[in-house]
């Protein structure tokens, strides 16, 4: 469906308990749209679209029906196109939220040449057997015509997977140089995590006709959706977040120290050809300068330089400098 008001779309909903596709070219303009009918043009409409995404009830007065419509768990996809340059005017200067709710697909733009190649007719017959399949998935409704909850389980091997994810994710949020702006949308990944297992995990089940739970295949493929999703978060909200380099390199190494165990020890030079960033400066010297500054300001990140002596393979005693990296937050080790 397209265009519509509120008070039109929720007896669609009612009618449509396994939800509804709301499509718009132009998503500036559906967040435009939301108070073009109230007085003084700000009312409920945009609140009412921040609620719908967490499901929560939702109800319309029809006067002209004598009567209220609800609709206790909502289910609306919403799917446009939107330009770089106006990606703020979704906000509408408000922090409640709005942008963080959208998953986007922000690719590096490319020449595309023309080409004959076309989704293939297997490829087509394939999704809409499957969409098929969904459909079909049994759904009790109460006497109100709203749809009963049932329960879909993790494995235990699932579950693990999921705890061992769900605590990466953490972490990642919590480590030094980790952009302020980026702590909302990174919540509502969180949320899309367990939404992407369940419909990954509720396609292979109506495909191979296994048991309805979530299984550890279902976990890591959202994973690999939500990491996606991440990247394509990252340069949507640097774009008016201010990217800074220098906090950028501060969280990639950081990471890096989480991915060798918590702990890092080794001399400048091993620390410079083993870390990899985009943005690494040019010398080993100045790359291990930086993280002892890094250090003084923020104290979750750990730095310690000291002398080591060894002997050679001649019994000869010589001298290196040895760093030692690590972050103190509680979460590693």
């Amino acid at each position: 469906m397209g265009d519509t008001t509120i008070e039109a779309l929720i007896p669609i909903l009612k009618g449509n308990p396994r939800g509804i596709l709301l499509e718009r070219d132009e998503l500036v303009g559906w967040v435009k749209d939301m108070d073009r009918y109230r007085a003084g043009g700000k009312g409920s409409d945009r609140q009412f679209w921040l609620s719908a995404w967490s499901n929560r009830p939702v109800s319309v007065d029809r006067k002209s029906q004598q009567g209220t419509v609800s609709v206790l768990r909502p289910f609306i996809g919403v799917i446009g196109s939107i330009q770089p340059d106006v990606l703020p005017e979704l906000t509408e200067n408000r922090e409640d939220g709005m942008l963080e709710r959208f998953l986007f697909t922000y690719p590096e733009p490319i020449n595309a040449l023309w080409t004959e190649d076309e989704v293939s007719t297997a490829a087509e017959v394939s999704y809409r057997d499957l969409y098929e399949k969904l459909r079909s998935l049994g759904m009790e409704a109460d006497d109100l015509g709203d749809p009963v909850e049932v329960p879909v389980m993790f494995s235990p091997e699932a579950r693990e997977v999921f705890i061992s994810v769900y605590n990466e994710h953490r972490t990642e949020m919590s480590l030094p140089g980790f952009p302020r702006y980026l702590r909302s949308p990174w919540s509502k990944l969180e949320a899309y995590l367990l939404r992407l297992a369940l419909i990954l995990a509720a396609c292979r089940f109506v495909e191979d006709g296994t048991a309805e739970r979530i299984e550890s295949e279902d976990v890591l493929r959202a994973t690999v959706l939500i990491d996606y999703f991440k990247g394509q978060a990252r340069r949507v909200f640097s774009s008016f977040g201010g990217f800074d380099p220098r906090q950028q390199l501060v969280e990639d190494c950081a990471k890096f120290i989480v991915g060798q165990g918590g702990v890092w020890t080794g001399t400048a030079t091993e620390l410079y050809e083993e870390f990899v960033s985009e943005v690494k400066p040019e010398r080993a010297d100045e790359l291990s300068k930086f993280l002892k500054d890094a250090a003084e300001d923020d104290r979750r990140l750990f730095y310690k330089s000291e002398t080591e002596r060894l002997k050679d393979e001649n019994g000869k005693w010589e001298s290196r400098r040895v760093l030692t990296l690590s972050i103190e937050n509680g979460v590693t080790a």
